[in-house]
């Protein structure tokens, strides 16, 4: 085991009644160094540790803090979990003891380090305050908005960079979306548990792509995080086969091998504005709450862009998700496909009235509505589907998207720049149901998008939280 620390400092852990406790995580003040106690002051310093000594357990502490870094992980089998103030017997507001005594060291207030404000959904309630952590923006609509996971950790540790793809690089070209990451997971049973994730580098109208997670592993768990934004938030890998412009997927697998991950999402609040959940991952998605942030635009953008591969049953599936937003009524789409093949269903979710009545856009690609496959089953909430006679039962769902080719020279976005101004955005009629490519699922159909049958593969994967 490894812990982090902003400052090297590793707090003494206390129970609830004020007393100390021992086993991981309550060495006291060991200090920083490279030695038996494995005490960090960053998370890719702790990484490195675990690739050059493979006999450490796979377990990474990160206390309280905002560790500013762009972080690479390349262990299979790591899991990175924050400990947050509660476990440590501190108390949120004041900052001391339980018992009463005030703290010192990397568990103290931080304003040395805090920075600029945090950015969360403009103009919405403030969370929380932390300690140590400037005031919160977010969404204000229950815990997971405000930060707080299953857990009960409210965001206390934070990993923070601020990359954009519209920077234009020494070499005359642009960064592009895919070296714009934060934090990039770049191997297979990874664990994330209790932390913030955030691309603090602005709208997209500004800085264009901004990635906080690349999610490149197969049996990747993200539990009780938030994942902070504007456009394109979260990419779960991997890549579409062929880029459409030349450059389009520059960055660290462009030319890797394409393979099937499958990621499971629990508890996590995410956050954006344009395709801010977007790739080619089977991903599940369980009581997550997304929140589209208000931008200046037309269209304020669309939560989801999959480009699930051609062949594959799944795609997205999202179930007991809350979809929530400071943007108008009737001015974001639940998603788009990214490539012809694209899948993503809804279940049992809770939409909010910022979702246009249509729900869905086919991004121009005629040949998406008989290929592609979206579709919702027993959601409410205003923005929920009022569907009509031309939807379907999803019957086929698991057969939909198998039977038909990709011509050449499909698809009209371009990959490293998905501008909005370039788009083909249908018309907005003010119908009241989804449109006809579009599935309504009978509940016969929606017993195949179980978390167990998504995930399992050919190994019975279930992550099982």
């Amino acid at each position: 085991m490894i812990e982090v620390a902003v400052d090297g400092y590793v707090p003494a852990q206390k129970t609830a009644g004020g007393t100390e406790r021992s086993g991981p995580g309550a060495g006291g003040d060991r200090g920083p160094g490279r030695g038996p106690g494995r005490v960090c002051t960053s998370l890719q310093e702790a990484l490195d540790l675990l690739e050059e000594d493979p006999a450490l357990e796979r377990l990474i502490l990160v206390y309280p803090g905002i560790y500013r870094e762009q972080v690479t992980v390349r262990v299979p089998g790591v899991t990175i979990q924050a400990v947050p103030f509660d476990d440590l017997g501190r108390d949120r507001e004041t900052g001391t003891d339980r018992a009463g005594a005030d703290r010192t060291g990397a568990d103290r207030a931080g304003a040395d380090r805090a920075g600029a404000d945090r950015t969360g959904a403009e103009g919405q309630v403030a969370a929380d305050r932390v300690p140590g952590v400037p005031q919160q923006e977010t969404a204000g609509v229950g815990d997971q908005a405000a930060g707080r996971g299953a857990d009960g950790s409210w965001g206390d540790v934070i990993v923070t960079w601020g990359l954009g793809a519209k920077e234009v690089l020494e070499d005359g070209k642009k960064r592009g979306t895919f070296r714009t990451y934060t934090f990039f997971v770049d191997a297979d049973d990874v664990t994330l548990k209790g932390l913030t994730i955030e691309n603090h580098a602005g709208p997209g109208t500004q800085v264009g792509q901004a990635i906080a997670l690349y999610a490149d592993g197969d049996r990747l768990v993200v539990d009780s995080c938030r994942l902070l934004g504007w456009q394109d938030t979260l990419f779960t890998a991997p890549l579409p086969p062929v880029e459409i412009e030349k450059d389009g997927f520059i960055g660290p697998k462009q030319s890797a091998p394409r393979r099937e991950n499958r990621q499971y999402y629990k508890d996590c609040y995410i956050e954006g504005e344009v395709d801010f959940i977007f790739g080619g991952a089977t991903a599940y998605f369980e009581t997550c709450t997304f929140f589209s942030k208000d931008v200046d635009r037309e269209v304020k953008g669309y939560v989801t862009a999959p480009s699930t591969p051609e062949g594959l049953p799944f795609g997205y599936v999202m179930e007991g998700c809350r979809f929530r937003s400071n943007c108008p009524d009737r001015s974001v789409y639940l998603g788009r496909p990214w490539r012809e093949w694209g899948r993503a269903v809804l279940l049992r979710c809770v939409i909010g009235p910022h979702i246009k009545a249509e729900g869905w856009d086919d991004w121009g690609k005629e040949l998406a509505h008989t290929t592609s496959f979206f579709a919702e089953y027993a959601c409410t909430g205003p923005g929920a589907a009022a569907f009509g006679a031309g939807t379907g039962s999803g019957a086929a769902a698991l057969g939909a998207g198998t039977a038909h080719g990709l011509g050449a020279g499909a698809g009209a976005e371009a990959d490293g720049d998905m501008d909005t101004k370039k788009e083909r955005r249908p018309s907005d009629a003010g119908s009241s149901s989804r449109p006809a490519w579009c599935h309504s699922l009978d509940t016969r159909a929606a017993e195949a998008f179980t978390r167990e049958n998504v995930l399992k593969g050919t190994d019975g994967w279930d992550p099982g939280l």
